[in-house]
């Protein structure tokens, strides 16, 4: 196994949501704050970007073709080729304080997104998890969440994660994947002892649950049952986010932040915000693409 390494220098405010493109063998990723949308290329060492002209949370493929975004104002149907985006869903049009954070596709190509409240706004406990199918219709599962990240699906697709960063807290759910429910929540991780609070998530084909813990140096590895397996020193402070990819689907790409590191630690982290990738010696569980 290999130390961490750069992938891609870059100075993302907030750098999250990697997801790995088999069809372009390629890492998309976003900066929420920088309201961008990027893609790199390994192969031809080629980084792509798209303005989106406001918080973007996380995004997806498409079946179709392009990207499904979740971000400040809805639900977007984004075009890579031209630029345009389409609102198919105006989700918390009620709430116009909240937007998008994190996300992830199950295998019947429905997207599970949490919200919160705009930080430069106030904190609450007003985000929620929806999961939106193909023909963009939204169901909402649950409620009272005030930074809803680590979402995730197990690889035998019989449990959900999902955790709170505020809370630091990751809980396990009971996942029908035919009809779209999660329940009999129970909690996965405590981070209250662990250093770092819980962010983005991947799961690996073993069904062990991998996380970045912005604050805490390290991304983590736990256990099907809530056990920590292994932890992973990073070079940046606040790793955020993570995916499986690569052509075999056995390197996990972090992305990370560079607005909010501890004042002092800049020496340190000459590389906050880029993506790096690691290569832990067990592939991904698959990744699915939206089914719209």
């Amino acid at each position: 196994m290999s130390d961490v390494s750069l992938a891609v220098e870059i100075k993302a405010k907030t750098g999250e949501s990697p997801v790995w493109s088999k069809s372009k063998n390629a890492l998309y990723f976003v900066d929420i704050v920088g309201g961008t949308i990027h893609c790199f290329s390994p192969s031809e060492n080629r980084l792509s970007r798209w303005d989106f002209g406001q918080y973007v949370g996380c995004l997806a493929e498409k079946r179709s073709g392009g990207l499904v975004v979740a971000a400040q104002h809805g639900i977007y149907s984004f075009d890579i080729e031209t630029g345009g985006k389409d609102l198919v869903s105006d989700i918390e049009a009620h709430l116009p304080d909240n937007r998008f954070n994190d996300g992830a596709v199950d295998s019947h190509g429905r997207l599970w997104a949490g919200t919160m409240k705009i930080p430069q706004i106030g904190s609450g406990p007003v985000g929620r998890i929806y999961s939106i199918d193909g023909a963009y219709r939204v169901r909402e599962h649950l409620s009272g969440l005030s930074i809803v990240n680590g979402i995730a699906f197990s690889p035998d697709n019989r449990t959900f994660y999902a955790g709170d960063t505020f809370a630091e807290k990751v809980w396990a759910f009971d996942f029908d994947a035919d009809a779209g429910i999660i329940e009999n929540r129970r909690l996965f991780v405590d981070f209250s002892a662990l250093p770092g609070r819980p962010d983005g998530a991947a799961v690996d084909e073993d069904g062990f649950y991998w996380i970045a813990t912005p604050g805490g140096w390290e991304i983590c590895r736990f256990a099907p049952n809530g056990k920590l397996d292994r932890r992973v020193p990073m070079p940046v402070e606040m790793p955020t986010s993570l995916a499986f990819g690569g052509e075999k689907n056995d390197k996990l790409f972090i992305t990370s932040l560079s607005g909010k590191i501890s004042t002092g630690t800049e020496d340190r982290q000459p590389l906050a915000g880029s993506v790096f990738v690691y290569e832990p010696g067990v592939c991904g569980a698959p990744v699915y693409n939206f089914a719209g």
